[in-house]
């Protein structure tokens, strides 16, 4: 890996932490729990805090990975990392379709959505997983795991009306467009049909998936797990327990937070994954020297 490529990685691990620590403030000191919006007023402060850094954090990284060799050469480990995360993905997004199946309005299209990308995924990560190898083929196919995202996507525009004032709810659509971007970019450089600007946007567009999935997932369980009564109370991993909720008080200060949805998780930590695979990949296309043009050279 090159020395701007470790250089990346540690400005992207620091923009994960900063997120993160933005994410878990946020939710302790800035968020009305019994509705889910911002305090009056903190808007401004609260997304600067996590979008800010999370644009800066990618921003950053983009401009340090600019040069990077075109194309990539995929070691076998490398494959076997991309094709394991992928398969822990079509398991999260089987979770989410079954999940789902039991919601008090269950959602027929995003049924069909998580099933089909679950089966699809599935499929892809064992035949990544037997060739070991990525052929121009196999980096398309990775391609489709974007239109995937660009129907839980869908859903999420048809379900959040409130998208820009609930945190939770701008982060999960933030989340899938990231993710849709990366894995376009990922089809085009591991098919090897890459263009000038793609290496960098598919650099950008990955990290930015990986930060912002992860960190602000973390921030959900941490205030779950560590927070006062008064709000980790108002947050389950169970979409039903907080429909049940709403119900209950007819809308009225019935917000309950959900966990971020694992496929969403999963497909984080699979662009986090390919971008390590891809910078790593980068070594295999750097010139080596014979040894006896070392002996000519002395």
């Amino acid at each position: 890996m090159s020395k701007n490529g470790k250089t990346a990685l540690i400005a992207a691990g620091a923009g994960f932490v900063l997120c993160f620590a933005a994410r878990l403030v946020t939710i302790l000191f800035f968020t009305d729990m019994n509705t889910g919006f911002l305090n009056h007023g903190s808007e401004i402060l609260c997304n600067l805090l996590i979008y800010g850094v999370l644009a800066a954090a990618a921003i950053v990284a983009g401009v340090l990975l600019r040069k990077e060799p075109a194309g990539v050469k995929v070691s076998e480990n490398g494959c076997l990392a991309i094709g394991f995360v992928t398969l822990l993905a079509a398991i999260c997004a089987g979770y989410e379709g079954i999940t789902e199946t039991s919601a008090l309005t269950p959602s027929l299209f995003l049924i069909i959505t998580d099933f089909v990308g679950a089966v699809y995924m599935g499929v892809l990560a064992f035949v990544t997983l037997y060739k070991k190898e990525f052929t121009p083929a196999l980096g398309f196919c990775y391609a489709i795991i974007g239109v995937y995202c660009v129907f839980r996507g869908i859903y999420a525009f048809m379900n959040r009306m409130v998208i820009a004032a609930v945190p939770e709810y701008l982060a999960d659509v933030l989340e899938i467009i990231f993710l849709a971007l990366f894995f376009a970019m990922f089809a085009r450089v591991f098919s090897g049909n890459e263009e000038k600007l793609s290496k960098p946007f598919m650099f950008i567009s990955g990290i930015g998936a990986a930060i912002l999935t992860l960190s602000t997932s973390l921030g959900v369980i941490f205030s779950k797990l560590f927070a006062p009564a008064e709000i980790s109370e108002r947050i389950t991993a169970s979409t039903k327990f907080a429909e049940v909720v709403y119900q209950v008080q007819h809308g009225r200060d019935g917000y309950i937070m959900v966990f971020t949805p694992y496929v969403n998780m999963a497909l984080g930590l699979l662009a986090a994954v390919a971008v390590v695979v891809a910078l790593k990949s980068a070594k295999a296309e750097e010139p080596t020297v014979q040894p006896e043009e070392q002996s000519d050279n002395q």
